[in-house]
């Protein structure tokens, strides 16, 4: 699938594509009726990913305004709408959506961990993100400067502040997923890979097919799994009490 891709926008697609058909084959039951997404950290690449999916709703979210091109999906596609939003303070009540989508946003956070708690308290059925996967080579590559740490500049981030590049490990999430749910069925499903921009989009089909090739190759190595991972989060059944505040923490003391 990766030989085929030729842009950067194909590549976009390809990703969103994959992981809501992944979700979809593994959980059948949710062909069978209407579903709502929300995707957090969002704009048009990712409305035009999942509008080729026969969803009820599809909302984004996001700190800034959209952008003219998602303007024009809402135009052409009534079942999109699109809020500004923080993804980690969401203004939605509890398992508001089926699914909640991320693809590379919550790299952008000050609190990336704090957004993924978000994603599942508003997701009823999964939550599914797209981000950087911190493997041993990976970590290595940071060491040498060959992997970035920090991107900086970036129009995505609030006040335009420098991002860490926080990528995630399957102990990382499985830890969480103890915390939130305890023993009580979420499931997680991950998909690793390796993905560089100069490789995959060269102008040079022959650099190109060799770097893919090579990529998946290394990826069959011990601890050299991949940069990139989708996770697909299937929820558990022993939710905890919403946040509280210590407003409201104080007056429920006894006195």
């Amino acid at each position: 699938n990766l030989l085929a891709i030729e842009g950067h926008e194909e590549f976009h697609g390809y990703l969103i594509g994959d992981a809501i058909r992944r979700l979809l084959a593994a959980r059948q039951e949710l062909r069978a009726r209407p579903l709502s997404i929300l995707a957090v950290c969002a704009d048009w690449k990712d409305a035009d990913g999942l509008r080729q999916f026969p969803f009820q709703s599809i909302t984004l979210t996001g700190i800034h305004g959209p952008s003219e091109r998602l303007l024009g999906l809402m135009q052409q596609d009534s079942r999109i709408r699109y809020e500004r939003q923080s993804a980690e303070r969401l203004g939605y009540d509890s398992r508001s959506f089926d699914i909640v989508f991320c693809k590379e946003g919550l790299h952008h956070l000050a609190r990336p961990v704090l957004g993924l708690y978000e994603m599942l308290r508003v997701c009823r059925e999964a939550a599914i993100f797209i981000e950087g996967y911190d493997g041993w080579l990976n970590r290595r590559l940071e060491d040498m400067g060959l992997s970035s740490k920090y991107e900086r500049d970036n129009d995505g981030n609030a006040d335009q502040r420098t991002n860490y590049v926080f990528r995630w490990a399957k102990a990382h999430m499985q830890a969480l997923m103890n915390s939130y749910y305890l023993d009580s069925g979420w499931r997680i499903q991950l998909a690793c890979g390796w993905m560089g921009s100069r490789i995959h989009f060269h102008r040079n089909n022959l650099v190109r097919n060799l770097g893919i090739s090579a990529g998946w190759l290394i990826s069959t190595l011990p601890g050299c799994k991949g940069n990139y991972l989708t996770a697909i989060i299937h929820p558990g059944k022993d939710l905890p009490v919403e946040p509280q505040d210590s407003r409201s923490l104080a007056a429920n003391m006894p006195q």
